[in-house]
């Protein structure tokens, strides 16, 4: 594939005999790919299919609840995290990079499922609903995943592509790649560990 507008500048790249295609956004590994890495696609796509989750969990019906009635809270709770948190959780190391207002979009839609869940009024606190349902903040989650995907890829042979990638990776002002980011977050992991992770010889 090629990132670029093709109405603006036509490339003709050809490969074994085939054209290669020139796109705006691509969906690669389930992740949708833009020019600038920006991830709005994708936290647009993940949010989406969420709400559609969070529809069929809180629908009326008798095997479903309707507010405070039907199944208790606690299952309706479990079924979120279930059925519709995965959605949101589904490659978070690889755009959780994405803008703060798209970041905040995915913490609002988590907070929206919950409250449909326990059956609190729409102006309750976000933080509130939360911590009743014990269920991890967005901002929380994305540190805790980026961290751990750091780990791994610390873990890997010094040859390995991904720690060559890693040491290599670069941000341009506020615009950081993916693999910038993960080091960015993981940063007080890292100090907490650093005697573990990089002994003194």
């Amino acid at each position: 594939m090629l990132f670029g507008n093709s109405k603006d500048e036509v490339i003709n790249l050809w490969m074994h005999n085939e054209k290669i295609e020139q796109v705006n956004k691509i969906k690669y590994l389930g992740v949708w790919l833009d020019p600038l890495l920006n991830f709005s696609n994708q936290v647009d796509y993940v949010i989406c299919k969420a709400t559609r989750s969070a529809a069929k969990v809180c629908r009326k019906g008798p095997t479903l609840f309707d507010g405070r009635e039907g199944i208790s809270v606690s299952l309706g709770v479990q079924l979120y995290k279930s059925l519709v948190r995965p959605h949101l959780e589904n490659d978070m190391a690889v755009w959780a990079s994405a803008s703060a207002k798209d970041l905040e979009k995915v913490e609002q839609t988590q907070i929206q499922c919950l409250r449909r869940v326990i059956g609190a009024k729409a102006h309750s606190s976000g933080s509130a609903v939360e911590v009743i349902t014990g269920t991890m903040p967005m901002r929380i989650l994305i540190r805790e995943l980026c961290s751990r995907e750091y780990l791994r890829i610390l873990c890997k042979d010094e040859a390995h592509y991904l720690r060559q990638l890693l040491s290599s990776s670069v941000r341009k002002g506020l615009c950081f790649c993916p693999l910038n980011y993960l080091s960015l977050m993981s940063k007080k992991c890292v100090e907490a560990l650093k005697d573990v992770l990089f002994p003194v010889r």
